[in-house]
């Protein structure tokens, strides 16, 4: 059995995501296990649609099995995320560590990865930023300081600097995993929409229309969300969620639930009395200093009430959202090292750690909810169990565009 991981969002599953899932396969995986974000997700969003919809998108495009991110990972910065999603497929037992990036050098990547880790170059940009910089300007300032001109240009791209995080994860973690470097084809990350089948995840969510979005996705992933159209976000009730939230907050948890030296904190607490849209709210915490992405966390952060502290280590338990039956040979192979949560009744047999991760997920659920386009109640977390996906799910005729 050779178990390929990807670390991913899926946001959504889209012709992309299959091109990387094909290639892994290519490259001699028997199985393949996603470690996916949740209902919100690294930009400091809610999702496309509730991550359990999105897991069974993801295996009937292709996953074999699709483990759930914990939100304080799945809403952190690029090295938090990382980190978790490692954790997570390192606890799966995979033998390969597979990501689409902008270039497939991976030997650059690697490079780029043990300057990103060397105390020199931290230290600079450390500096940098406290002269104004934002974190991302501050390293690519640094590595061209260390004559590292092609590392400081791999980075100005997205998925490369996911792809170097991963590396210093696999480090950092003592793993196993052997790293597999796909190179990306079709719309770059966050690109609008243009010609061909293969477009960003940004710019299907931003279409007018889901009908739009069938050629940019497999057939079968397109009927799982044309079949469902209530469980898509709706930005309009998104937005009067987050705000309502934050108006209502005590003074005292902008310092429990945002993690800031820069002043962010106290621009949020007097930006949430004013703002009447999310990105008004956004401006008025912007500096130069801040990229909009950490505002944006910082703002779900608050939203979901995620401790400042509850990313420090790892997620400490699986929950698994869906599988085919390759991906319930995974769970039954005997090499995972973490407890695997499939149902409720095994998250009340977790220790008092994975009990507190498991009520601040059933929490980021049930805000969700208020997010979709057809509200639902609470408990989604607690009666949502493993979705088994079979064969003949794969075999039905797509639906008509509407």
């Amino acid at each position: 059995m050779r178990v390929a991981g990807v670390v991913s969002e899926f946001n959504p599953f889209h012709n992309g995501h299959r091109y990387l899932i094909d290639c892994v396969r290519a490259s001699g995986a028997t199985h393949v296990a996603a470690v996916m974000s949740g209902s919100f997700v690294q930009r400091g969003e809610a999702a496309f649609a509730d991550k359990f919809l999105r897991a069974r998108a993801a295996v009937l495009g292709g996953v074999d099995l699709v483990v759930d991110l914990p939100v304080p990972w799945s809403l952190g910065g690029a090295q938090t995320f990382a980190r978790g999603g490692v954790s997570l497929l390192n606890a799966l037992g995979c033998n390969t560590l597979a990501f689409g990036c902008e270039t497939a050098d991976l030997k650059l990547l690697q490079r780029t990865a043990q300057l990103l880790a060397s105390e020199a170059i931290l230290a600079e940009a450390a500096e940098a930023m406290r002269g104004g910089m934002t974190y991302p300007a501050a390293l690519r300032q640094s590595l061209l300081a260390a004559g590292a001109a092609d590392s400081a240009s791999l980075i100005d791209q997205p998925n490369n600097v996911l792809a170097v995080e991963y590396l210093k994860a696999l480090t950092e973690q003592s793993s196993a995993m052997q790293p597999c470097a796909v190179q990306r084809i079709g719309e770059n990350h966050d690109a609008p929409l243009a010609a061909g089948k293969i477009q960003s995840a940004a710019a299907i969510r931003a279409l007018p229309d889901l009908s739009l979005a069938a050629p940019l996705m497999p057939s079968e992933v397109y009927r799982v969300f044309y079949e469902n159209p209530g469980r898509l976000l709706s930005r309009a009730n998104y937005e009067t969620a987050v705000l309502t939230a934050l108006r209502l907050l005590p003074d005292d948890a902008f310092d429990a639930f945002v993690d800031d030296r820069s002043g962010l904190r106290d621009r949020l607490r007097s930006a949430v009395r004013t703002a009447s849209t999310l990105d008004e709210l956004y401006q008025a915490a912007k500096t130069k200093s801040v990229t909009l992405s950490k505002v944006r966390r910082a703002v779900i952060q608050l939203f979901l009430q995620i401790p400042t502290d509850a990313a420090a280590g790892s997620p400490s338990y699986l929950r698994v959202l869906a599988a085919n039956e390759r991906g319930l040979e995974l769970l039954s192979g005997g090499k995972i090292t973490l407890s695997v949560v499939t149902k409720h009744s095994e998250a009340m047999a977790l220790d008092s750690a994975g009990q507190t991760l498991y009520q601040l997920q059933c929490r980021a659920s049930d805000l969700y909810a208020l997010c979709a386009k057809e509200k639902r109640a609470c408990g989604t977390e607690q009666t949502s169990s493993i979705q088994i996906i079979r064969p003949a799910a794969q075999s039905q005729p797509r639906p008509t565009r509407p």
